[in-house]
C-alpha cells in the first residue's frame, strides 16, 4: 500500500485520523482520544 495523506482532524474531544491512498481510496478512518492517538497512528 502506498500512502497518498495522513490527515488528522482536531475536535473538541477526539482526534479524526484517516489515511489516504494513492489511487484516492481511504484505506483507515478512526477516532480516538488523546490519550490513544499515538496508537491509532502508529
Amino acid at each position: 500500500m502506498n500512502i497518498k495523506m495522513v490527515g488528522i482532524n482536531l475536535a473538541k474531544h477526539y482526534f479524526q485520523v484517516f489515511v489516504l491512498t494513492y489511487k484516492n481510496e481511504i484505506h483507515s478512518n478512526k477516532k480516538a482520544t488523546r490519550a490513544r492517538l499515538l496508537d491509532v497512528v502508529h
